[in-house]
């Protein structure tokens, strides 16, 4: 027997079977287009999104002997689709990082209070979250918001799909923001502030609910055996701190994937955390709660790279058979970049929580070069996260390593970069499909196949990277002027 993790990303999905130990039975993946139709927005076709996943999970059944038992999904944060009556999708997703709703996030805080806001749904506001977004719908498109059976995540929209009922785990539920983290139900004040009806949203369920089975007619169109039993996942970035087996005081996870996030876990609420810019909300593991420090660019900022300046990196991935990010990362080099790059591409996460801010490549002459470039690339996203580490250690949560799992954890190069920016060390993840995995041990869990654990056991050896003591010397240095670029280029931006 197996389980599944369905992973639904950004920017691609991925299906991984696993048996019961986590070791890796098949695994498939597709990538999707984002849609930037106006200045701000960014957005998926939820349609396309149901397709790639409907094509990973047939080819992981065609590849896999062990019929599947139980299904999760780990999902992006934040991103809403409103379904009709009949089940269509009535307008494009939101994603996180789409900044249209700013005005509807300043009226909501303004209406509630930002401490209690942030008090009640264990998030500061920021237009990222779900009901800003559907406030913005509301505004703009009141005939679509009346005519909206459920505005679905995109955890809830695929398992809903599949067969199971209109239910969202409490990981999910909290990005919301309509969500009590303490009372675990969806919050009247914030909903009657916001004009949304309670009846639009789905069902909140602890993370490892069963929520139904895979419909019969589509279960034999996905090549299952039998109806697998479908159970409520989590947000991606705890399903991948679990299945990484994030759990050590001073251990946070490092995910590396369209974006990038610092993720600790703790045994209780962080008090110290409330009304800071830093969310502190349940996590998938019952009991255990969860933040989160990043910035909304990540792998994103080499596939921005890949497609813009990158065509000479995609032919020869395509003649060779390499992975052409393996390619843009060995061009970078190993000394470090005489560039800096700040990378707010779609605005910033914390520490500065600004969605007006725009990106910057500072430092440039004839004598650039490509490899630089990249370097910088990653260099930039790694002085986010470490702001975001010295930011933490201002409210008492101090970091000594993070163990690094997604597509970028991949890389060598980037996880020395990793280590030598923050100083301390890092340990990939023995677990190459940590969120896949953290969300299938969920589905087992809810299917009682296995016992709930406040870790998950790890298959394989790790591989670990110390920080360079010159090259981190001179890191902390070019973190001193890093800490000033954004303050620096903000009035500029904004005059633009």
């Amino acid at each position: 027997m197996s389980l599944l993790g369905i992973d639904v990303g950004t920017t691609a999905c991925k299906a991984v079977a696993f048996d019961l130990a986590g070791r890796p039975l098949a695994a498939a993946a597709r990538e999707y287009p984002l849609r930037t139709p106006h200045p701000g927005w960014i957005e998926l076709d939820s349609d396309v999104v149901w397709d790639a996943v409907q094509a990973t999970v047939r080819e992981v059944n065609t590849a896999l002997a062990d019929p599947v038992q139980a299904i999760a999904v780990s999902t992006q944060g934040e991103a809403v689709t409103p379904i009709g009556p009949d089940g269509a999708a009535l307008a494009p997703s939101q994603v996180t990082f789409d900044v249209r709703a700013v005005t509807q996030s300043d009226r909501l805080a303004h209406a509630i209070g930002r401490d209690r806001l942030a008090r009640v749904t264990g998030h500061p506001p920021h237009p990222m979250h779900t009901i800003a977004k559907i406030m913005w719908w509301a505004e703009n498109d009141p005939a679509m918001v009346e005519r909206t059976w459920k505005f679905l995540c995109y955890g809830d929209l695929v398992s809903w799909r599949l067969g199971g009922e209109a239910a969202i785990d409490f990981s999910m539920a909290a990005r919301t923001q309509v969500f009590d983290v303490v009372a675990g139900h969806w919050s009247a004040e914030i909903l009657d502030a916001a004009g949304i009806a309670r009846d639009k949203l789905p069902t909140a369920v602890p993370s490892g609910t069963p929520i139904g089975r895979v419909d019969p007619q589509l279960a034999r169109d996905l090549g299952f055996q039998g109806e697998p039993l479908l159970v409520a996942g989590g947000l991606d970035q705890s399903c991948g701190a679990y299945g990484a087996g994030v759990s050590a005081p001073g251990e946070a996870m490092f995910a590396i994937g369209t974006t990038v996030c610092l993720a600790p876990v703790f045994a209780r609420r962080q008090e110290r955390l409330i009304g800071t810019i830093y969310p502190c909300f349940p996590h998938v593991v019952s009991s255990q709660w969860i933040t989160l420090a990043g910035n909304f660019t990540g792998g994103s900022l080499l596939r921005w790279f890949r497609d813009t300046l990158g065509a000479a990196e995609v032919t020869r991935a395509s003649a060779t058979g390499q992975d052409v990010y393996d390619l843009l990362t060995a061009e970078a080099g190993d000394e470090p970049s005489p560039l800096l790059v700040l990378p707010h591409f779609a605005g910033s996460g914390a520490p500065s929580n600004d969605p007006r801010a725009k990106g910057a490549i500072v430092g440039l002459t004839f004598g650039t070069t490509r490899g630089q470039l990249v370097r910088a690339l990653l260099e930039g996203v790694m002085f986010e996260i470490a702001l975001n580490r010295e930011t933490l250690a201002g409210f008492g949560i101090y970091l000594t390593g993070v163990v690094a799992v997604g597509g970028g954890a991949r890389s060598d190069r980037w996880l020395g970069i990793v280590a030598d920016i923050l100083g301390a060390p890092v340990r990939r993840s023995s677990q190459p499909e940590a969120a896949c995995w953290g969300v299938a041990r969920l589905a087992g869990e809810g299917a009682g196949l296995l016992q709930p654990a406040s870790v998950t056991d790890e298959p394989g050896e790790t591989a670990s990277f110390q920080p360079d003591p010159e090259r981190s010397g001179y890191y902390r240095e070019r973190l001193a002027v890093y800490r000033e670029l954004y303050g620096a280029l903000r009035p500029l931006n904004a005059a633009l």
